[in-house]
């Protein structure tokens, strides 16, 4: 083989991996999400997501941060895909939710959210 097919093959190559690259960063654009409340969307591609707005426990309760015997502070929700049975939980009401005995607060700086975009808060 001469010099001439080598980079000849060398650039056929070269023209697919681009191809390829261009394919998968597109396929990865399309799957960007922050999360599946905010976006309805699954990081394995799925759309089919079940939202629990309030997670009971047996005797009936929501589940929350911090359980009381007249109403609970920091209930939970859950999003759940459909497809691969991941679970994505949120805390309803978290301002109403008091540092006391149960929950420690361990950060004395006031937490944003990210800017839009940003996969995790």
């Amino acid at each position: 083989m001469s010099a001439p097919d080598d980079e000849r093959g060398l650039l056929e190559r070269l023209v697919a991996l681009e191809e390829k690259v261009a394919t998968l960063e597109a396929e990865l654009a399309q799957r960007h999400y922050t999360s599946m409340k905010r976006h309805k969307r699954c990081p394995c591609g799925s759309g089919s997501i079940l939202h629990v707005a309030s997670v009971r426990r047996e005797n009936l309760r929501p589940l929350a941060v911090q359980p009381g015997f007249i109403s609970e502070q920091g209930v939970f929700e859950a999003y759940v895909c459909r497809m691969c049975q991941l679970v994505e939980w949120h805390v309803v009401d978290l301002a109403k939710v008091k540092v006391q005995d149960t929950v420690t607060e361990y950060s004395t700086e006031r937490l944003e959210p990210g800017p839009p975009g940003e996969p995790y808060r």
